[in-house]
């Protein structure tokens, strides 16, 4: 009889030997090891994987070495997280770090990520790669994984927030976005990104150009504190999408080029883009400035309330050190456009004039949830912090404390009486998601607060 050893980590490895014969299985391992190169990990797998399967009786199978190696089938070229994954993963190969070693075969750079140094990017890798192959634990409970399957399409995850192959970018924001500048009717347009945001329907005509007395108003619990807070969290999500679409129109169907550059103005009206040479001028006057008002980033000066300031420092420095004549200056995208390429876009996505209003209001209303969504991280991840210092405020007292430490081990003091007791640690107030809830839709145009009556906003500035 004859006994064949099927190895799950080494799909291709197929031992057949007699029943009774042990040396011949020593012989034609050795013979895998020397024509694989195994490595030492995958020696002790392979050893462990063949006697726990030594089990069955089927016919000798052929050498799988003789035969020629299989082809690898690429479904997008143009996909580097496939053609990394194909060409540096195979089937049954093992990874005795599990998924560490899994990321750093692939790279960071192939998976959508800057780096792996926390939770959430590490969740989102593995996410990335459960939709081209699939790994499973070499043993249950252990950290060393393999590869079982390579998907020949991918398994392309749609998720809520419309990322995706096909997802919210490519069936709605890009078609808008190349009907918007096919309407233009220019080979070279000078924008911005609140400029574009407006026309896809991101956000309102409100936007940036609603005054604070206008919002008190509406609603007198509305400050510039936290019109300033809604600011940092919509501009970065805005720059985001902005620019990865014109990424993807420029890189992937190479129907523009754009570059970021500043339109200039001088004191005797007179109005340019800059060139290459003066936007770096820009950068590293802007970076001497910054070090001049104490900040690291430019986003802290907003925050302060110090633009103006700041913008007019940046223009008397480089004017000084120059000899220019500036008065302002401001950033813009110059894009220039292939207006064949946009309409294949749109005839692509079957998009007319007709469904623009509601592909915006689509639009608006994923970008809303998105804005809703962190603000809310933020007031939970903001107030447990506030909490956790109590907590260990109370703590503190009650090692130091004898008096405090008696009265509490008594249940004279309870735990929630300390920490009201507790020095104040900035958090924010229970309505504190309703007024930003009233903002963003003033600002993106998508009616989630209903006009109930806002509780006081006590002691508000204090913690600002």
């Amino acid at each position: 009889m004859q006994c064949v050893i099927k190895c799950v980590a080494f799909p291709n490895v197929k031992i057949s030997i007699g029943e009774e014969d042990t040396s011949e299985l020593e012989k034609q391992i050795q013979y895998y090891f020397e024509k694989e190169n195994f490595s030492k990990s995958k020696r002790v797998q392979f050893f462990k994987e063949c006697f726990s399967n030594l089990n069955g009786a089927v016919s000798k199978t052929d050498n799988p070495l003789d035969e020629e190696d299989e082809q690898i089938y690429i479904h997008d070229d143009a996909d580097r997280t496939e053609l990394a994954i194909k060409t540096k993963i195979s089937i049954g190969e093992v990874f005795q770090k599990g998924w560490s070693e899994i990321f750093s075969t692939v790279g960071s750079e192939n998976l959508g990520v800057k780096s792996l140094a926390g939770g959430k990017q590490k969740n989102k890798a593995k996410e990335t790669i459960s939709q081209y192959a699939d790994f499973l634990p070499v043993q249950v409970g252990k950290r060393p994984l393999y590869c079982s399957e390579i998907y020949d399409i991918p398994n392309y995850i749609e998720k809520d927030d419309g990322r995706g192959k096909k997802g919210f970018y490519k069936e709605r924001l890009i078609p808008l976005l190349a009907y918007y500048l096919l309407k233009k009717k220019k080979d070279t347009i000078y924008t911005t990104v609140d400029e574009l945001a407006l026309w896809m329907g991101l956000v309102t005509i409100n936007y940036k150009k609603m005054s604070l007395e206008e919002l008190s108003n509406i609603n007198p619990k509305i400050t510039i504190a936290m019109l300033n807070q809604f600011y940092y969290r919509c501009k970065p999500e805005l720059e985001s999408i902005i620019f990865r679409l014109l990424d993807i129109l420029q890189d992937d169907y190479t129907a523009l080029n754009y570059r970021k550059n500043h339109c200039i103005y001088t004191e005797d009206g007179y109005v340019y883009t800059s060139s290459y040479e003066e936007d770096v001028i820009i950068t590293r006057t802007q970076r001497k400035v910054l070090k001049e008002f104490n900040a690291k980033r430019i986003l802290t000066i907003f925050q302060r309330r110090q633009s103006q300031r700041y913008y007019a420092r940046v223009c008397e420095l480089i004017n000084k050190e120059h000899n220019f004549n500036w008065s302002r200056y401001r950033r813009q995208i110059q894009i220039t456009i292939d207006a064949e390429a946009l309409e294949e876009i749109l005839t692509e996505y079957n998009f007319d004039d007709e469904n623009i209003k509601s592909r915006q209001f689509e639009v608006a209303e994923r970008f809303a949830g998105r804005i809703r969504k962190r603000t809310q991280n933020d007031y939970n991840r903001t107030n447990k912090k506030a909490l956790d210092a109590k907590k260990a405020w109370v703590d503190e007292v009650l090692k130091t404390d004898s008096l405090i430490k008696e009265c509490y081990d008594a249940n004279i003091y309870t735990e929630t009486d300390l920490i009201d007791k507790a020095p104040e640690a900035f958090h924010y107030y229970s309505n504190y998601l309703d007024i930003q809830n009233q903002i963003i839709a003033l600002m993106i145009g998508v009616p989630v607060y209903e006009n109930a009556e806002i509780p006081e906003l006590s002691n508000w500035m204090d913690n600002i």
